[in-house]
């Protein structure tokens, strides 16, 4: 029983037996709050954000130990010290704890004995004593998880008339700290606060203040603190995990994770299996995964039954952006065993209590204002341990094949109509390639999963769509790490290396080779694809004669440019008669020829080809298409060599004249900007050369990084220029997988820098 007040018990209520604690539990306080001081200052300081009106009721919600109650413990420590009385009381035990609190406020024991035994409202007494306090109050209801038992007549707590009421005097407060976050649960005098990861530094200092410094570095700290989430309940489990491997007496054998970077790289290592693959021991992902065992009740008695389904397609995909709208497609996921009678308007219901659960974050569009289509600005991101949590969830486990085949055809329905060699549509591609990639590494894996055909053929499909994206914007290393494996693996679902659709994954592996340039590697390649699409397609189908393209190209490399040019010119002759004169593959072969020609000398015959090829560009297509700007720089390149530098310069100009601020780290964009530097310096313009160059440096060292051939290539011609001083060398991130990114080389959230081509 907790201790008398300084005046001793009141003279009509003698102590009983079993009475609860109200205090609050600041012993759980045994390490600092980090990155909660603007929320708390809101609650405290009575200021709302935004527009909302004041108000004295505060719920704070969020994901299982994300440091609800951690948080409360603080304000109440806060408030104490400040003078005000503190009542903590667990939702758990809310009756008894309500009890105590009327019994500590002076209520009369008749008066609560008659209250408890049914004959008041026990609600109505408490309240009635708690607005007559003299003394400022604070009163913590923690764990309200089940909202309902907050009211104990019939669990509407919107209208004030059960344990939750608004104080009369607005300098009191209550508290409550809940997982449900539901808009309509909490009553509008209510204002609900999401307790949100937290940010990379935050939960750095969470990890160094718990397993000291000897864990590793705080960047090393700022790493693993990303990797958990931000999570407070892993980052202080991992904290005192790594600290107690230090200060134990007891060996632990060679293979424990002794510091921040091990532990970072076991995690993602298991993190990144498929479901149901043998995963690397972690020694405190059993503490966190026991508040991620998602029972989903409350969603279910809710009549949200289909909340765990959409969970686990989730986790089926990658632990990114999600664009929902357009992946969540409402009539696949109906004509699904697994969605049965599931209309939109539950889907958007389902997603809306996900979101107020907190099992997944929902995007602001004006967040992804770089994304053009409307369609795909609206994204939701899971968590990556409830990611991990639920991709272990047995449901998920036992119906593989069902749920493979459903995202399968999700992804597939989202991709349709978008060109990965289109800019126009890679925004869309941005946002889905991380999808798809991890839809190819979980799916088709050769494990104990049950192939059906149809589906497999589909995720090939995607699978080439998807290297081709990543092939356009540059990304040949990220295209050839994923192809790899699933060329070395498709025995095991039940596919043969000669079937059409394995060709045409190899053809795109041979050009993720040439684009590296390893063409001698790639020469090789082409020729077994060729070979075999001519004997399942024929010589003259589209598929060979492209493969024949891209030969050409791999032999150019290797400075054999009359054997190109050969092969290149009945290439040509095919392709009038296969797709006609002017296709965009016709006109691409076209291109290449030229090439050949001025690589060999012929700058004349070059530069006509080339005019007629951009004229009839300029007419089917926008100047701004990558393919456009690269005949400009071919064309200027040809004047170049014949000396005609006005010209030269002239063309280079018209073509960045047609480039917006989106495609201004494009690839083609930086070699026009290269080109002019060059031909100012042949010009004698070498102060305007130094300024372009200097820019063209400063726009694209962050992007392609300080080692990048052609990085070493202008920095070089600037030396020649005039005395340059290199800038600092920036730290090599982290080693991982490489991952799509957009044409503007921003970074995907694995701080991975896109693989940047080099100059040719």
């Amino acid at each position: 029983a907790p201790d008398p007040p300084p005046d001793g018990p009141e003279p009509d209520q003698p102590d009983r037996a079993g009475r609860v604690s109200v205090e609050p539990p600041l012993g759980r306080l045994d390490s600092p709050l980090y990155g909660r001081d603007d929320l708390i200052e809101e609650i405290l300081s009575g200021r709302p954000a935004g527009s909302e009106p004041p108000s004295s009721v505060h719920v704070l919600h969020g994901l299982p130990g994300s440091g609800k109650s951690h948080l409360a413990a603080e304000i109440a420590r806060r408030v104490q010290l400040a003078g005000r009385q503190v009542w903590w009381v667990s939702a758990l035990r809310l009756s008894s704890g309500m009890r105590e609190v009327a019994t500590r406020l002076g209520a009369p024991s008749s008066a609560v004995e008659r209250a408890w035994a049914g004959d008041a409202a026990a609600t109505d007494l408490v309240w009635r004593f708690l607005d007559r306090a003299t003394q400022p109050w604070v009163l913590v209801i923690d764990n309200a998880n089940e909202p309902g038992l907050i009211d104990p007549v019939d669990g509407d707590i919107t209208g004030g008339r059960g344990w939750l009421r608004e104080p009369k005097n607005p300098a009191n407060l209550v508290l409550v700290t809940s997982r449900d976050g539901y808009r309509t649960t909490w009553p509008s005098w209510a204002r609900r606060h999401l307790v949100p990861p937290l940010r990379e530094e935050d939960g750095a200092l969470v990890l160094l203040s718990r397993a000291g410094s000897g864990a590793g570095t705080e960047e090393q700290a700022r790493a693993l603190s990303a990797a958990l989430g931000g999570l407070p309940l892993a980052l202080r489990a991992v904290g005192d995990y790594l600290k107690s491997v230090h200060t134990t007496q007891i060996y632990q054998g060679k293979q424990v994770l002794r510091d921040f970077e091990s532990y970072r790289r076991n995690l993602q290592q298991r993190l990144g299996q498929p479901p149901g693959a043998p995963k690397p021991d972690d020694p405190t992902l059993g503490v966190t995964a026991s508040v991620f065992e998602i029972s989903l009740d409350l969603l279910a008695r809710r009549g949200l039954t289909q909340a765990g389904n959409l969970l686990r397609v989730l986790a089926c995909l990658s632990p990114t952006h999600v664009p929902y709208y357009r992946v969540l497609d409402q009539e696949i996921l109906k004509r699904s065993t697994l969605f049965s009678e599931f209309t939109g308007q539950q889907q958007l219901t389902v997603l809306e209590g996900l979101a107020d659960l907190s099992l997944v974050t929902t995007v602001r569009p004006e967040d992804l204002a770089a994304v053009r289509d409307e369609d795909f600005r609206h994204v939701l991101v899971l968590h990556p341990l409830v990611h991990a949590m639920m991709r272990e969830d047995p449901e998920l486990r036992r119906q593989a094949t069902e749920y493979y085949a459903l995202v399968t055809q999700l992804l597939t329905a989202a991709v349709r109509d978008r060109a990965p060699d289109t800019a126009a549509d890679w925004d869309a591609w941005y946002l889905l390639a991380p999808h798809t990639m991890r839809l190819a590494k979980d799916y088709l894996r050769g494990t104990d999963i049950r192939y059906e055909r149809v589906t497999v053929l589909a995720a090939l499909e995607l699978v080439r769509l998807t290297a081709r994206y990543l092939l356009a914007t540059g990304l040949a290393l990220s295209a050839e790490e994923m192809l790899r494996p699933l060329l070395d693996n498709c025995p095991a679902y039940d596919v043969n290396p000669g079937d059409r659709e394995i060709l045409a994954l190899r053809h795109e592996l041979a050009r993720a080779v040439l684009e590296q340039q390893r063409p001698v590697e790639a020469e090789a390649l082409l020729r077994e694809v060729i070979a075999g699409r001519a004997e399942v397609l024929g010589e003259m189908h589209a598929d060979t004669l492209a493969s024949r393209h891209k030969l050409a190209r791999a032999i150019m490399q290797q400075n054999r440019w009359a054997e190109a040019e050969t092969e290149l010119t009945a290439l040509v002759a095919a392709e009038r008669t296969v797709r006609g004169p002017e296709h965009s593959d016709t006109m691409v072969i076209r291109h290449t020829l030229a090439r050949a020609v001025l690589l060999q000398g012929r700058a004349g015959q070059a530069e006509e080809m080339l005019r007629e090829i951009l004229a009839i560009r300029l007419r089917h297509w926008a100047p701004v298409e990558p393919e456009t700007l690269l005949v400009r720089l071919t064309l200027a390149r040809c004047l170049a060599r014949q000396s005609r530098l006005a010209e030269t310069e002239e063309q280079v100009r018209a073509g960045l004249a047609e480039v917006g601020e989106r495609e201004a780290e494009r690839r083609e964009v930086f070699l026009l900007r290269w080109q002019l530097a060059e031909v100012l310096i042949a010009q004698n313009h070498a102060p305007e050369a130094r300024a372009e160059l200097t820019r063209l440096l400063d726009d694209f060292r962050p992007v392609l990084g300080d080692q990048n051939p052609d990085i070493v290539g202008i920095r070089g011609t600037l030396e020649r220029l005039t005395p340059y001083v290199a800038p600092p060398q920036p730290e090599a991130p982290p080693g991982g997988q490489a991952v799509p990114t957009r044409e503007s080389g921003r970074k995907e959230p694995s701080g991975q820098p896109r693989n940047a081509p080099t100059h040719s």
